[in-house]
């Protein structure tokens, strides 16, 4: 039996925006569909699938998609392929996801980012399955995130946005045209009117505002709900959100929270448990004894909880429980109740968790540490001392040249095997955790190792900038992701491991974006509060991922405190570096300084200062303009990294590459600030500049000078070698904090074949992730070089200069232009005490005599052409893409014939040209020898001539 259906035109979605209403009205268009009440039936399919039914009011198909994924796996794009009556569909089986109970969606701008919807969960179990069709069947309308189970719930009177546009008030949307409206406040009416609307042609929506009166301001205790009447089928009604209120004086006064003890506080006998959730209009607490649901392992897991039920407190949002016993290594969920329904989710405060982290876990901490845990730490230092090295979790020990235990391998502690070797020819180089410590860096960086989406009983590679949990450790890296309590103890041995050694761990946390909105607890705890949106709600991405938190707001503000303080006080962490950090206000990251410069006055800050998020977000963000607003927060030096080795993923060249006609003033200021401590003219204080010419992200660094190099450096390794290790000796002899990419010191590369390497290996596999130790013997003289610059770095209080008025006095850099010479080379001069280090850089040239050296030892040549601690006379030769440091003054005493010292005779020249000037390079011992042997043959001679 056929039915027609007059639909009028369905609203935009409205996450958490209001929408404003036309000046004028306009009369809504009409659009008629004759369809079978039950829409065609769809032929069966051979196994269980899941359809997609998409109506759009413009009937512009084409330029729209479907990203879906399991949960925990990657995601792909699909298009609707198929047509009904309703609109366009695409069908997909259950089976291509690992959880067949569920599954994550998002609509999107086909084949990009342009424009997107939040991300969506669907529970099958929330859905009737069409045993007829074998499938599940799930209808969407453009604008709306609501999935309906039919076509002709989709196409009901629906109240598409109800909110607080200010505390007196409402500003609703709907998808027909209203007529009347009714606000309750739980049972009770408070007002109501005429629904006056407008209809917005652009968003396909009524709209309208009902006002509760001057004097009225909302009782958060209670719960309001409006009730619209419309022209044709029965009335609605809708709980009306808070969203349009998060910003108003209003609710900030009343609804947030300043406690720093929100989530689990635990005792022997009484578990606290609070959440903040003031949009909620109820919340329970389920106690699981397991972590790990049946859905993700039918054999280890169990589904069977105790409920509890939270209070709400007078004030702040905020809910609380309290649990009498003890409850350590219990499992944990909250269920909220909001307008869309009932939710489960993880704590967002939760410590530690299960399988996938999907349940949070009850945990005595002081069960966690390892012997001594009391007396770990390590000591203070500034800044510009610190020397990080960034590394991931599994690229130490993933390749198989790591010979260590097998079950400690690509997890935490494998971080701390000693004792690994790779031998080679003959060649025997120590590997992992040994290698880190023979380097001598003084800080770890390791990149995230929060909790992730990722699927834990199946790893595969991830860099990990996929945020799930953020103050749980990721369970793939323990040796028993099923137990929140094994993460916890081996990460904590890792941190005393490094401690002894005089190695702080930094961590990479990423708080600007999560990895999934719509499947979040932030989001399903609060819907909409901690993120930020476009004028049309969808939500911005700045961060390239979707969804931007927003660090203005109070409470994001206050997690990114309470979390950065909970991994210091709970796993001494010594540092933090923020992921685009310029998506973070000014305020939030003074907020986190200064409450952990009161647990620990040396800690660590660094961040990608990044200019970004447009005119808003770059007013108030933490980016290189406003870093002076920070202090104490360092940011990423790009301009010295892009002038030193060309941009980051083409074939664009920088100065160690550079012929000195191609050296532009741009290069060699930037070159010349870095170097100096600073980003910019106007950035100039060195504990906030992070020098760096390779990390993670894009190209490593041997890769991007092969691949730049093209014909003239790509084939000739030696040449590569020397200019890897000047790019990093400019770096690292450089004020303020100098970073190193892990690998670099051995070459590292990750090849892809036909001349092109990977540029961005998030998710690559570990065999193009993972360090390669046989490089280590290919490459073990870049590793010495790194080695002694790295001790220069470290050891030399001159190279780590913490202000502006110490660099002016006593540090300057020249190009060859202002000495003498072209552009390709430069000095550096830095004044530590009574001891003078010099350091000639030369670039891309042949060869170059310089003249000021008398006297001075030397104490790095990148070429090995001279050995350290000789002396020069006054003239020495550079060769292409050579580094050399010396050193000069009242305490550098040139040995004399008594004492010859440690000097050696210089290496072999390859060629006559040095031949030539090899008189300009000798030891004192040698002159000596040489004079005294002169002298005695002309007294033996004269004794033989004279008369008797």
């Amino acid at each position: 039996m056929k039915k027609v259906f007059t639909i009028l035109l369905t609203s935009l979605m409205v996450f958490s925006s209001t929408a404003k209403a036309s000046p004028k009205k306009e009369v809504a268009p009409k659009v008629t569909f004759e369809v079978e009440k039950e829409v065609e039936r769809l032929p069966a399919y051979a196994k269980p699938h899941i359809v997609f039914h998409y109506f759009r009011n413009d009937a512009n198909y084409d330029s729209y998609a479907m990203w879906i994924w399991g949960q925990n796996e990657e995601g792909s794009e699909y298009v609707f392929t198929e047509s009904d009556a309703y609109g366009k569909y695409l069908h997909l089986p259950v089976d291509n996801f690992i959880d067949q109970t569920q599954v994550n969606f998002l609509l999107k701008t086909r084949g990009s980012w342009a424009w997107q919807t939040p991300d969506i969960n669907i529970q099958y179990s929330d859905f009737t399955f069409d045993a007829v069709a074998n499938a599940y069947h799930f209808y969407l309308v453009n604008g709306l995130t609501t999935v309906f189970p039919s076509a002709e719930d989709a196409r009901a009177n629906q109240v598409t946005e109800s909110i607080f546009a200010s505390k007196n008030t409402i500003q609703v949307s709907t998808n027909n045209e209203p007529t009347a409206f009714v606000v309750k406040a739980d049972a009770e009416n408070i007002a109501s009117g005429a629904a006056i609307h407008t209809y917005n042609n652009t968003t396909w929506s009524y709209v309208f505002t009902a006002n509760l009166g001057v004097s009225f301001s909302p009782d958060f205790a209670k719960a309001y709900t409006i009730e619209v009447s419309f022209t044709d089928g029965p009335a609605v009604s809708s709980q009306i959100g808070l969203s349009g209120l998060f910003d108003d004086p209003y609710f900030i006064d009343n609804m947030t929270y300043d406690g720093d003890d929100l989530g689990v506080t635990y005792t022997p006998a009484k578990t606290t448990i609070k959440a903040w959730a003031p949009t909620a209009s109820d919340l329970k607490l389920r106690i699981y004894e397991n972590g790990t649901p049946v859905a993700l392992n039918a054999d280890l897991g169990n589904d069977t909880y105790a409920e509890h039920q939270f209070v709400r407190e007078p004030t702040g949002g905020v809910w609380k429980v309290e649990l009498t016993g003890d409850y350590h290594g219990k499992y944990y969920t909250f269920v909220a109740k909001h307008p869309t329904g009932d939710v489960e989710l993880i704590d967002p405060y939760a410590k530690s968790a299960g399988i996938n982290g999907v349940r949070g876990m009850i945990v005595d901490f002081s069960k966690t540490n390892p012997t001594g845990w009391d007396d770990v730490d390590y000591p203070v230092k500034s800044h510009t001392e610190i020397i990080p090295y960034e590394l991931h979790v599994a690229d130490l020990t993933a390749d198989e040249s790591w010979t260590g235990t097998e079950a400690k391998r690509k997890r935490f502690l494998g971080l701390i095997e000693e004792g690994t070797t790779y031998t080679k020819d003959g060649v025997t180089v120590k590997t992992g955790f040994d290698h880190i410590k023979e380097l001598g860096i003084n800080a770890l960086q390791i990149i995230p190792f929060y909790d992730q989406a990722n699927d834990e009983r199946n790893p595969s590679f991830n860099w990990g900038y996929n945020p799930h949990n953020y103050d749980v450790l990721e369970g793939s890296y323990s040796s028993n992701p099923y137990d929140g309590l094994v993460r916890i103890r081996e990460f904590k041995q890792v941190v005393k491991a490094y401690a002894a050694e005089d190695i702080r761990i930094i961590m990479d946390v990423v708080y600007n974006h999560v990895a999934n909105l719509g499947g979040h607890s932030f989001n399903k705890l609060v819907p909409g509060y901690y993120f930020r949106y476009n004028a049309d709600g969808s939500p911005t991405s700045a961060s390239g991922c979707g969804n931007d938190t927003a660090s203005e707001r109070i409470m994001m503000e206050r997690f990114m405190r309470d979390s950065t303080a909970f991994w210091v006080e709970e796993y001494k962490i010594g540092g933090f570096r923020f992921d685009l950090m310029g998506l973070h206000t000014v305020q939030a990251m003074n907020t986190v300084r200064n409450r952990l410069i009161e647990i620990r006055p040396d800690i660590f800050i660094i961040g990608e200062a990044w200019k970004m998020g447009g005119a808003t977000v770059e007013a108030m963000g933490a980016n290189q303009g406003n870093i002076h607003k920070v202090p104490g927060v360092g940011a990423f030096n790009d301009k010295l990294r892009d002038a030193v080795k060309g941009d980051t993923n083409g074939r664009g060249r920088g100065w160690v590459q550079l012929e000195e006609s191609n050296i532009g003033v741009g290069i060699r200021n930037n070159i010349r600030n870095g170097m100096l401590g600073k980003i910019t003219d106007t950035q100039s204080s060195p504990v906030q500049t992070v020098n760096y010419v390779a990390c993670h992200d894009n190209l490593a660094l041997y890769d991007k000078l092969v691949y730049a190099g093209g014909s003239d450096f790509g084939g000739d390794l030696n040449r590569l070698a020397q200019q890897n290790i000047q790019a990093e000796a400019i770096s690292l002899l450089s004020q303020g904090v100098s970073f190193i990419h892990a690998g670099s010191e051995i070459l590292r590369s990750k090849p892809l074949g036909n001349g092109q390497f990977d540029h961005n290996s998030y998710q690559s596999p570990y065999s193009v992730n993972s360090l390669k130790w046989n490089e280590k013997v290919t490459n073990l003289d870049v590793f010495e070089k790194y080695q002694e610059l790295i001790a220069l770095k470290r050891d030399i209080a001159g190279f780590q200069y913490t202000t502006r008025t110490d660099i002016d006095a006593n540090v300057s850099v020249k190009f060859g232009t202002e000495i003498g010479y072209a552009n390709n080379l430069i000095k550096l001069v830095v004044i530590d005490g009574d001891d003078t280090y010099t350091a000639y850089f030369f670039g891309a040239g042949a060869r170059l005599r310089v003249d000021d050296l008398e006297g001075h030892m030397v104490v790095f040549d990148s070429s090995s052409s001279y050995e350290n601690g000789a002396f020069f006379g006054r003239s020495v030769i550079l060769k292409s893409n050579m580094t050399l440091v010396t050193k000069s003054g009242p305490n550098v005493i040139p040995p004399t014939s008594e004492d010859p010292g440690t000097t050696s005779e210089p290496i072999t020249p390859d060629n006559g040209e040095d031949a030539n000037l090899i008189w300009l390079y000798i030891t004192l011992p040698t002159l000596a020898v040489i004079g005294i042997g002169t002298l005695l043959f002309f007294f033996l001679r004269k004794k033989q001539i004279s008369p008797k």
